[in-house]
């Protein structure tokens, strides 16, 4: 959104003014020169003084378009003069310049060169978007109409009273008044569009400036006159002589022949102000006597087209008024009244001196560059009282734009000296009474009616060239200050940096302070009570040349459309009842609960907390609501009466004609159609507030395209507009409102449902001048273009125009509420020093209640702390401990008792001795009191733990090897405790499968050892660890071998025989046996496992070799066989 601040004092006129003249003049832009004011003024005065010194002052040096190579320029980076061959008495001349020119150059500096001598300037190179509207200020494209080309000037006054800036460009190169300022693809945009083609600009087009196109096309389309606009396709660069940012407004001085200067005026399309700068500007220029001119006169150019009767007062005046930053404009006796006084010093050039009518040869036209030269004729040898002028000495500053070569003038343009504004300044001279109409005289005029000038801020004759827009910002209950950018989205469009923040104004001072610090501005808010933002503020954006801009500041709550409740619970160190965040903390863990209290509001909930909130570790809380406070409407309807859509004819033989009943709603065409739709049913409330709304058409002409503007407004003055009646002008003569919206429609033929803009803001001006509206009747009138036809209700009941309208209006509320902490929660010994339940009452959405704070204070001066519990474990026997020892931060002084556990113990001080104290849990509690305060207490918890045994092992296991027995470790041991575990010992042989967990040994596999497994009983609870081994031995099974066959000895053989022989495989450690039936004699050792048969009987005899049972393995025998025969 654009803001513009500049004092206006003015209000805008966009009525066309019947051209009084068969010929028609446009203004081109102004031409601003600045000055730039170097802080080394020796070396600026000594390279003025060479520029004023260098032979180009002479008289010499006239470069004309009979030498127009001698300003060539075109688009490079620096000026040049290039004289050609056959001008060889300018070389040195130009040279010189332009050798001075380039040192001021270096310094920044902008300057005008000597007298009669082309304009050197640092060019603007600028890069114009696509999209950028240009006004055609020469012939051809202006159709080859003169009339045209005046009025071409008239719209860009209008543009600049409409505020809209505007870029001249020149091209500083050019050698001719046809010369080509710049060539670029371009399309006519108005009045019709047309196709992209190249296109030669010449005599100083003028552009919109980029980023106006939509404010312009109204201006455009009110001014009309068919005035050619064209439009570029694509970014283009020019050199830019000036930007337009000023109300052109013209003083003709009335006593002789005014209807000169206010004849191309009209011509023009301006318009006479009613009033003038005294009583707000309606038009664009007035007449006058001169001696009510100052030099703070509220005009832009003071022009006297014929009187040489001035007085030395008048001339002052005009001098006064031309330093101060005003321009001027003499014709024909005119400037013999302002140039020929005797007395030199009251003369409009002081020192120049003047020459009455010299005589004037072939005209010549010199500075094609220059914005007063910017036409493309021949100006005619107009006679009159004074047709022509030439001066004693030139004036430093000024150009020569006709001349001849004698260095007479018929049209003369500079710089008054002693000029000291920004712009303005200039003094223009023209010879010739009356021109009657020659368009390249009335461009000399124009050219020097849209110059620009400085004038005093409360004329309102400036544009603002600042634009600020809106900024906005989001704060929280936790937001203590923010900073906002605000100058990051204004734009200067002079470029004068850097835009400041000037008059600051908080215009909701309750809700917080405003401030500017370090470049922004910094909003902090007042959370003392309710905050119903928005916080707002305005500011203006203000460049060097102290021009601003307004904007508005806006802070809301991060939550829009909602309403929190925030808050602290704290300790209140001070009692004042107020949260101070220094000294004072919050309290976690404390609930507090929002209850409804309907109205009447009574101070007491009407039911159970709607919401419950917890403090954190600050203390705070916070409560979010979702209230509404409007209610949301739509409406979307076709037309659905015959008589609810029509339009009226306004010229022709049929002006004034309704017609209700037709396929059509024409709007535009020959007769200048205007339509009308009326739509019943809105029921639109009062206050209600229009979002969005849009009208629907479809088209009711196929395969046939339409492109037109057409302007929408609304029947304002009546809560239900009638339906639409045949009586003459039954919609022309409605009243509407003054918000419109414009509808550029381009149609292709049969389109249906064609979306209108959105019309919210007409039908709002509807509703609020009406307090609402039943129905609502739109009148669309035709700006340019096509004839457009919508379908009507008559040809189609589903194709007729619909609207449809989104809104909001007003209802619910006001909420109210009650925020109860809850005291049980509190710390013991501490009171509120704030109300306990507060009231809370919602009226509007984004509210922030943020410091509904509970306070609370000790009660005692002093509490006494019996610290924070604690506990400990001891083993069974244990001696005595102190109870402090277990707890942490208490005070002394206190006393102990014995609360759970077996009883029995002794408590001395704050010793207690354990020593025949059973197994158990044993807690005391540790009191300490202080006066005027609550007993506190603590708690130590002191567990006993029995000592816990491993048990006692049993004598080893023996087992023999190859058992398939599972053996439960623990019955290998007496009077061990549960809860331990089995480890199996390092040392065991391979084999077996042991199992910790269930702490069995599977003998499974099981080799012949010594195998051991540990019972551990782990430390706890202040005992010490126990552990007991268990043995198993695993012994191999003896054998008593295998006997060989038996034996057969013969009676007579007496040898001892080995009984240990006649085994095989046995072991060691068995006994020997006579079987009991053996047969008598011999003689059998068993010790030795010998038998002699000596003396033996004849028969058999066994023996047999036993290996008894041991280490769990069973006993083996075997026999062995002797035969004695």
């Amino acid at each position: 959104m654009k803001k513009y601040s500049t004092p206006r004092g003015c209000s805008q006129s966009l009525s066309n003014q019947t051209d009084h003249f068969s010929r028609v003049a446009r203004p081109p832009c102004r031409e601003s020169s600045r000055w730039g004011f170097a802080p080394f003024g020796a070396l600026v005065t000594l390279l003025l003084i060479l520029l004023v010194s260098s032979p180009l002052v002479s008289n010499n040096v006239h470069p004309t378009e009979d030498c127009p190579e001698a300003t060539s320029t075109a688009f490079s980076g620096e000026t040049s003069l290039i004289p050609p061959d056959d001008c060889p008495e300018e070389t040195a001349s130009a040279q010189d310049h332009n050798h001075a020119h380039n040192l001021l150059d270096g310094l920044m500096l902008e300057l005008e060169t000597p007298a009669h001598a082309p304009t050197f300037r640092r060019r603007m190179m600028e890069t114009l978007p696509a999209g950028t509207l240009i006004i055609a200020m020469d012939d051809a494209l202006q159709d080859g109409s003169s009339a045209r080309v005046r009025q071409a000037y008239g719209l860009a006054v209008h543009l600049l009273h409409a505020e809209i800036p505007l870029k001249w460009i020149i091209n500083s190169g050019k050698t001719s008044r046809t010369g080509v300022d710049f060539s670029a693809s371009a399309r006519r945009r108005y009045p019709t569009t047309s196709g992209y083609t190249t296109r030669n600009f010449r005599a100083g087009p003028i552009a919109i400036f980029p980023g106006f196109e939509a404010d312009a096309q109204a201006v455009i389309n009110s001014f009309g006159n068919d005035i050619r606009v064209y439009e570029l396709q694509s970014a283009t660069t020019v050199e830019v002589n000036s930007d337009l940012l000023h109300k052109p407004f013209v003083f003709v001085e009335e006593d002789q022949n005014p209807d000169i200067h206010t004849g191309i005026l009209s011509a023009a399309g301006l318009t006479e102000d009613a009033n003038g700068a005294t009583g707000g500007i309606t038009g664009h220029y007035q007449e006058g006597s001169l001696t009510t001119v100052n030099a703070n006169s509220c005009v832009t150019i003071i022009t006297v087209p014929h009187n040489d009767a001035i007085s030395t007062a008048q001339v002052n005046a005009v001098k006064a008024f031309t330093r101060d930053g005003g321009n001027f404009f003499a014709q024909c006796a005119g400037v013999r009244g302002f140039q020929g006084q005797e007395n030199a010093s009251v003369r409009v050039f002081t020192n120049a001196g003047f020459v009455d009518e010299p005589g004037l040869g072939t005209f010549l036209y010199d500075n094609p560059q220059e914005p007063s030269a910017q036409f493309e004729g021949d100006i005619e040898d107009e006679g009159g009282s004074l047709e022509n002028f030439a001066f004693q000495t030139d004036p430093p500053g000024g150009t020569r734009i006709v001349h001849d070569s004698d260095n007479d003038f018929k049209a003369y343009a500079g710089r008054i000296d002693g000029f000291n504004s920004a712009s303005g300044g200039y003094v223009h001279y023209l010879g010739g009474h009356d021109h009657g109409g020659d368009i390249d005289a009335d461009r000399f005029y124009l050219n020097a009616v849209l110059r620009s000038a400085t004038r005093p801020m409360g004329c309102g004759l400036s544009i603002a060239t600042v634009t600020a827009a809106d900024d906005s910002g989001t704060i929280d209950c936790g937001t203590s200050s923010i900073d906002i950018d605000v100058l990051s989205n204004d734009v200067d469009l002079t470029n004068n940096p850097p835009l400041t923040i000037q008059n600051l104004t908080n215009t909701t001072p309750s809700l917080g302070t405003f401030a500017v610090v370090s470049g922004q501005v910094r909003f902090t808010p007042n959370f003392s009570g309710t905050w119903a933002g928005p916080a707002v503020a305005t500011y203006q954006a203000c460049n060097s040349n102290n021009l601003c801009a307004q904007a508005t500041i806006t802070v809301e709550s991060s939550t829009p459309g909602q309403q929190i409740i925030n808050g602290t619970v704290f300790e209140d160190l001070n009692g004042n009842g107020t949260f101070n965040t220094g000294p004072e903390s919050g309290q976690s863990g404390i609930d507090v609960f929002l209850f409804e209290d309907s109205a009447p509001m009574d101070g007491t909930p009407d039911g159970p907390a709607v919401q419950t909130a917890t403090t954190d570790g600050s203390g705070n809380y916070n409560f979010s609501l979702n209230l509404q406070f409007e209610e949301s409407f739509m409406y979307n309807q076709r037309i659905n009466n015959n008589n609810d859509d029509s339009f009226e004819e306004t010229s022709g033989k049929g002006a004034g004609d309704v017609f209700r009943n037709d396929a059509e709603v024409k709007i535009g065409g020959g007769d200048d159609r205007v339509g009308g739709f009326r739509f019943r049913n809105t029921n639109i409330p009062a206050n209600a507030t229009i979002n969005s709304a849009f009208m629907y058409w479809d088209n009711s002409e196929g395969g046939k395209g339409d492109q037109a503007t057409v302007r929408i407004r609304a029947q304002d003055n009546a809560l239900n507009p009638a339906a639409f009646g045949t009586s003459t002008n039954d919609i022309s003569n409605r009243n509407t409102t003054t918000e419109f919206v414009n509808y550029d429609i381009d149609w292709n033929g049969g389109e249906t449902n064609q979306q209108t803009p959105d019309l919210s803001s007409v039908i709002q001006e509807v509703v609020d001048e009406n307090n609402g509206a039943d129905a609502l009747v739109f009148i669309v009138d035709h700006v340019s273009g096509d004839e457009i036809k919508v379908v009507s209700h008559d040809a189609s009941t589903s194709g007729a125009a619909r609207l449809e309208i989104s809104g909001t209006e007003p209802g619910g509320g006001p909420f109210n509420y009650l925020v109860q902490v809850d005291q049980s929660d509190l710390p013991v010994g501490t009171s509120l020093t704030t109300p306990g339940s507060q009231p809370i009452t919602f009226t509007t959405p984004s509210v922030l209640e943020c410091d509904v704070d509970f306070g609370y204070e000790q009660d005692c001066p002093d509490p006494p702390d019996a610290g924070s519990d604690g506990s400990t474990s001891i083993c069974e026997g244990t001696g005595s401990l102190n109870l402090r020892d277990i707890i942490n931060g208490e005070d002394a002084g206190g006393s102990w008792v014995q609360n759970t556990g077996p009883t029995g113990l002794t408590i001395s001080g704050n010793n207690v001795s354990f020593a025949m104290a059973a197994p158990g849990t044993y807690t005391f509690t540790y009191t300490v009191s202080a006066p005027d305060c609550p007993d506190d207490e603590s708690t130590a918890t002191v567990t006993v733990t029995e000592q816990l045994s491993a048990g006692t092992p049993e004598p080893t296991l023996t087992v023999c090897v190859g058992s398939l027995a599972i053996i439960n470790l623990s019955t290998l041991l007496t009077g061990e405790d549960a809860g331990g575990t089995w480890t199996a010992g390092g040392g065991n042989p391979l084999g077996g499968i042991f199992t910790a967990l269930t702490g069995t040994f599977n003998l499974l596999g099981a080799g012949v050892g010594t195998y051991t497994f540990t019972y551990s009983i782990a430390a706890s609870g202040g005992c010490a660890a126990d552990e007991a081994t268990v043995t198993i031995e695993v012994s191999t099974q003896l054998t008593a071998g295998t006997a060989l066959g038996d034996l057969e000895i013969c009676e007579t053989d007496n040898a001892v025989i080995d009984l240990f022989a006649r085994l095989t495989g046995e072991d060691a450690g068995g006994s020997w046996t006579a079987g009991v039936g053996n047969p008598s004699g011999g003689t059998f050792v068993a010790a030795a496992g010998t038998f002699d048969p000596t003396g033996a009987s004849l028969g058999v005899y066994t023996f047999t070799y036993g290996i008894p049972a041991s280490g769990g393995c069973a006993a083996d025998d075997e026999t062995v066989t002797i035969i004695i025969s």
